[in-house]
């Protein structure tokens, strides 16, 4: 490969990171592309190095171009490297610069119910994007990480689970929950299905025609057990009320 050029490019920061990349992929690629996914996504350039604020044109041979994607795609599809893949071909760009190639990668922010994206399996190997560097997750920060996926996981909408997996008495339970005294209420003789559209239990598919489901959140809130265990077959309940009735809204 030929001495390296000086280039004038976009400075490092939070959204974008240049490394120098020759036959294979730099092994500080997956702390960036951690940290990006958990903050906010951002461009990673093979090809240009960094020496104090200065960024060199390095190159990338269309062989070892080859060895570094099959590299790529390898690792991301295995759950002991990283734990979500937010790379396909669409966010891979190759493009000459100078009569030498580099390669563009564009790494999304992963959604919510998907982070913390982690390395080797290890929550403590999770990174986030300060300025222009990558750094550790606090405590503080993974644990806000994991309480959110929880958050977002239970308004995720299921295909196959209908009104009739969901128990009836506990719903109108609810409802006089929410009514309480207030006989202005507009849950009073609300729809059914607009109540439970109200609550979140039920969520319009953008994906399946703006069809409304389900959410995973309605049926472990409402759900009837057996509809609940075909959807977690591990699913056990802490309380379960023996007394003949169905109501879980009574404490």
């Amino acid at each position: 490969m030929s001495e390296p050029i000086k280039v004038s490019v976009k400075p490092e920061g939070i959204n974008i990171e240049y490394k120098k990349s020759t036959n294979s992929l730099p092994k500080d690629f997956w702390k960036t592309y951690s940290a990006f996914a958990n903050t906010s996504g951002g461009l990673v350039v093979l090809g240009i190095s960094e020496k104090s604020n200065n960024f060199y044109l390095e190159g990338i041979s269309e062989d070892d171009i080859t060895k570094i994607l099959k590299e790529l795609h390898t690792s991301l599809n295995n759950k002991e490297k990283v734990n979500y893949n937010m790379i396909d071909d669409s966010h891979i760009t190759i493009y000459t610069l100078h009569d030498r190639k580099v390669i563009e990668i564009n790494i999304n922010e992963a959604p919510l119910s998907k982070k913390p994206i982690c390395l080797n399996g290890d929550y403590r190997q999770t990174f986030i994007r300060s300025n222009d560097s990558d750094r550790k997750a606090t405590d503080d920060e993974l644990r806000s990480m994991i309480r959110n996926s929880k958050d977002d996981l239970d308004s995720e909408v299921l295909d196959g689970f209908h009104l009739d997996d969901l128990n009836g008495a506990s719903i109108e339970d609810y409802r006089k929950v929410l009514i309480g005294n207030n006989e202005n209420s507009p849950y009073i003789g609300m729809d059914i299905e607009q109540l439970l559209v109200e609550l979140g239990a039920m969520k319009k598919d953008r994906q399946d025609g703006g069809k409304y489901k389900i959410t995973l959140g309605g049926l472990l809130f409402f759900g009837k057990y057996n509809s609940i265990t075909d959807a977690f077959p591990h699913f056990h309940l802490d309380y379960f009320n023996r007394s003949g009735a169905n109501d879980r809204w009574i404490d």
